[in-house]
């Protein structure tokens, strides 16, 4: 791993901007506090197709209220394999139309929650719900921060990617002070404002809640970005760590997201930092003002956010028969 005083070295002199751009990012927008880069990647994992998710979710019996494993084997044995089928039968004929009722419109939103209600949300066929809604509406998100403490740390970057077709689109808003802070939390709220699914590791735990209680604490006085930290609170989420469990549970030897990478993805990273070394990396950016050991930061959250959606990809294979 290159050390940090070789980034301070390699660095010295550069804005951060122009260091952003020496590593091929684009810069979409700067400010005094923060800015906004973005880097596009190749997409080699995509996502199961909506057809192809509807159909194996629609064969799964346990979407409806009162039945579970036992009765659903029991139905399957007489002839009835999936939601249609079920339409015929005696006592399961109503609450069949129903959840059809749910796939034929538009609310994706109730077919999310009475999967993850009945299933439950580490279960791989949750995943699959991603699939319904367009791949532009779905957000991955990873975070960088100070510390775990959302009441006392402060976030200093946020990674979103989008995929546009074989690419993916990533967006990293970025805190260049401790001041930017505020700033980089409005432009992320604005910017996913329209999006209908997020994609995490272990973001419902961790970077949702702590955007938000950043949020409340830092724009209090907006009511506009208040109205979104609340929509973004009731966004579904598919969180790929509880995926990951629900999926390989005793396959592997843990669920991080770099053995997930190693095992799934086969790749390893190479000059990637810990996790507990980005706190210290940021700090030696602001007392030395050398963009320098920033690079390693923004690649290591690049790499999350990717990673993250490519395992997504391989956890709805799973859900397949």
């Amino acid at each position: 791993m290159i050390s940090i005083d070789c980034y301070l070295e390699l660095y010295k002199g550069l804005r951060v901007e122009e260091a952003f751009q020496s590593d091929g990012y684009e810069i979409e927008s700067s400010r005094e506090n923060y800015v906004v880069i973005s880097r596009k990647e190749r997409w080699l994992h995509r996502l199961t197709n909506r057809e192809t998710a509807s159909e194996r979710l629609a064969s799964e019996l346990r979407l409806i209220t009162g039945i579970g494993l036992k009765v659903a084997r029991r139905l399957r044995g007489s002839g009835y394999h999936n939601l249609s089928a079920l339409l015929k039968h005696p006592r399961y004929s109503g609450r069949a139309r129903s959840v059809q009722d749910i796939f034929s419109s538009v609310a994706w939103e109730d077919l999310v929650s009475r999967t993850a209600k009945r299933l439950g949300r580490s279960n791989p066929l949750y995943s699959l719900c991603a699939s319904l809604v367009s791949e532009e509406d779905l957000l991955g998100i990873d975070i960088e921060t100070l510390g775990l403490s959302a009441w006392r740390d402060s976030i200093f970057l946020i990674g979103v990617t989008s995929v546009c077709g074989d690419k993916t689109l990533t967006k990293q808003f970025f805190a260049k002070s401790l001041e930017g802070e505020r700033e980089i939390i409005r432009e992320f709220l604005e910017w996913s404002a329209s999006k209908r699914g997020f994609v995490t590791f272990n973001g419902g735990n961790f970077d949702i809640p702590f955007i938000t209680k950043r949020g409340h604490a830092l724009l209090r006085a907006e009511p506009s970005s208040f109205t979104l930290l609340k929509r973004m609170s009731e966004i579904p989420n598919f969180d790929v760590l509880s995926l990951s469990r629900g999926s390989w549970n005793g396959l592997l030897q843990n669920h991080r997201l770099k053995t997930l990478e190693a095992s799934l993805l086969g790749f390893e990273r190479e000059d990637d930092i810990q996790s507990s070394q980005v706190p210290e990396y940021y700090l030696t950016y602001l007392a030395s003002g050398n963009a320098g050991p920033l690079i390693p930061v923004v690649r290591h959250n690049l790499t999350d956010i990717i990673s993250t959606f490519g395992i997504l990809a391989l956890i709805q294979q799973s859900a397949l028969p």
